[in-house]
């Protein structure tokens, strides 16, 4: 093989700043939007607004990416930070528990799994493995 040498005088360097802008742009305003909002609590308070109207998908405020992209970021570090994750998976185990106690699970054969069991042996000509039905599922509270 052989070396491929760059020579950095020959570099069109407008050309590379071209290239190089339309990307780095939304990485630079967003990291500007996460350190003026740490800063400023206005600002805190409509990063956290941007992020939750730019979910919607009705509501559109036309705003530049980075400054998406910075909410959206600031955003999930407050929730991860308060500890919000640990309480939804305290209340999953509490509606798994009540359903157990109830007997509202009933228990159907997955149609699913065996369409795609089927489908699979067909193409391949091998068996696909059934999986283990998890301990929880079913037809719901129905």
């Amino acid at each position: 093989m052989s070396k491929i040498e760059l020579d950095i005088n020959k570099l069109d360097w407008l050309a590379l700043a071209r290239v190089l802008t339309p990307i780095l742009a939304p990485v630079v305003l967003a990291t500007a939007w996460i350190i003026f909002s740490k800063f400023d609590k206005k600002a805190d308070l409509l990063s956290k607004f941007f992020a939750i109207t730019e979910v919607i998908p009705t509501v559109d405020l036309n705003l530049p990416s980075g400054i998406v992209l910075g909410s959206f970021y600031n955003t999930s570090i407050d929730i991860l930070e308060s500890g919000f994750t640990e309480d939804l998976r305290n209340a999953w185990d509490i509606v798994k528990d009540f359903v157990k106690k109830e007997g509202i699970y009933e228990e159907e054969p997955d149609v699913v799994e065996d369409i795609v069991s089927k489908a699979w042996g067909w193409l391949t000509g091998l068996d696909l493995p059934k999986k283990k039905r998890p301990p929880f599922g079913g037809k719901g509270l129905a």
